[in-house]
């Protein structure tokens, strides 16, 4: 399964999931992860999941965001995030079957912390997606 990974490397408060990226392969090399620039993302086929990890502002602790919470901020964002947030609002609108699923990473997290909760969160997600 292809998980993409968003951040931006040169901002030291964006950059964990792009930092994370190579254990990440290491980990699960069962999935394709792939730094992934948000303007140039094409339309999921039909079939396919589309799952990311991106920093989020404001979160306590690794967890899923829902497109409703992305739709709800997108005006108070960046221009990464809300190019983001408009792709994925395009993707569930354009492609219903779709599973979209962002595991949010809390800015200003510790590396050591945030990647065993990533990789158990991508186990059990990727597991029950799996089983559908």
């Amino acid at each position: 399964m292809l998980i993409h990974i968003f951040g931006n490397p040169d901002l030291p408060f964006d950059a964990l999931p792009v930092i994370l990226l190579p254990r990440l392969k290491s980990a699960l090399p069962e999935h394709t992860f792939r730094f992934t620039d948000p303007n140039e993302l094409d339309l999921p086929l039909e079939h396919e999941d589309f799952i990311a990890i991106d920093t989020v502002d404001g979160l306590k602790a690794v967890r899923e965001i829902s497109l409703d919470e992305i739709a709800a901020n997108a005006m108070r964002a960046t221009t990464h995030d809300f190019d983001l947030s408009s792709y994925l609002t395009l993707v569930h609108k354009l492609r219903p079957h779709i599973n979209i699923r962002i595991i949010g990473v809390p800015m200003g997290s510790n590396a050591d912390t945030a990647l065993p909760a990533i990789i158990t969160f991508l186990s059990s997600s990727l597991r029950d997606t799996n089983k559908k």
